[in-house]
């Protein structure tokens, strides 16, 4: 429940839905959180009634991420939480979209909780997810090596330059991501749980995604920084760059074929997590 309760402050609920008012009719585009302990409530009605960006959130992890919530919404299914999350989008930043001209008493989601503190995210759901293996790529002032260090056993690091982070790790990889991977197929399945903060350009993180699927053990989690950029001059090459592409990525060629659940919290500058599900 700690992950749980902490997306719900990030989210800071402005219109909630829950328990008996699941029964009420409801309006589309109107609520900014649902949350539900039974997953047979959930229907497209009900959906529809969540605002771009908003939220729903199971404690019934038998809810079922089928066709039309992958191809509507960002769906992670989390049983080490004891949780599902829906988000509500079409793959596009809010500040792109025809949503953010829609007339709504409520403050856009995006906007809510900035900066995301992605450290804590990642923190809790390392402790749910016990995780020992960790490798991150792009250490540079790295605030989530400080944290890891103290509850992982194995800590690997990834980064052209060497940085004060580097003394932190268990080993360091002093090279590009793309060379790392190429040269340690040992490490193929290995890891519980890996974070991506290197090159925001979208051909660099679809391929820093790529070969960290293969070096993430089943049922591990990935984790994306940087990918939802609250405006344009976020858009620059030396802040989030295109990198909020990799949703529709990760939708098209992994969890439309059964391969992980995902989602971007869409709190700026963005945090994006895919567990692997491999049958």
């Amino acid at each position: 429940m700690e992950f749980i309760n902490y997306i719900i402050t990030l989210i800071k609920p402005e219109n909630m839905l829950y328990g008996k008012q699941l029964l009420e009719k409801t309006e589309p585009n109107c609520h900014d959180l649902i949350l539900i302990d039974d997953a047979s409530v959930v229907n497209e009605l009900l959906l529809n009634s969540l605002v771009y960006d908003g939220f729903l959130i199971s404690t019934d992890t038998s809810l079922l991420i089928d066709e039309y919530l992958l191809n509507e919404y960002d769906c992670l299914s989390l049983p080490e939480c004891n949780c599902v999350i829906v988000r509500k989008n079409n793959n596009t930043v809010f500040f792109m979209t025809a949503q953010e001209r829609t007339f709504s008493n409520l403050t856009p989601i995006s906007l809510r909780s900035i900066p995301i503190d992605h450290p804590q995210i990642i923190y809790l759901l390392a402790k749910a997810f016990s995780v020992s293996k960790y490798l991150e790529i792009g250490i540079r002032d790295s605030p989530v090596i400080t944290i890891m260090k103290n509850i992982v056993d194995e800590l690997h690091g990834v980064d052209i330059k060497l940085h004060d982070s580097a003394k932190l790790c268990t080993k360091f990889h002093n090279m590009t991501s793309d060379d790392f991977f190429k040269n340690n197929i040992q490490f193929n399945d290995y890891f519980d749980m890996i974070f991506i903060d290197a090159n925001h350009d979208i051909d660099f993180v679809k391929r820093d995604f790529d070969n960290s699927f293969r070096c993430v053990r089943n049922h591990g989690l990935i984790i994306m920084h940087d990918t939802y950029p609250k405006s344009a001059a976020y858009l620059a090459q030396c802040y989030c760059s295109d990198s909020y592409k990799i949703g529709s990525y990760i939708k098209s060629e992994y969890s439309s074929k059964g391969l992980c659940s995902y989602i971007t919290l869409p709190f700026h500058p963005g945090l994006s997590i895919a567990r692997k599900t491999i049958s």
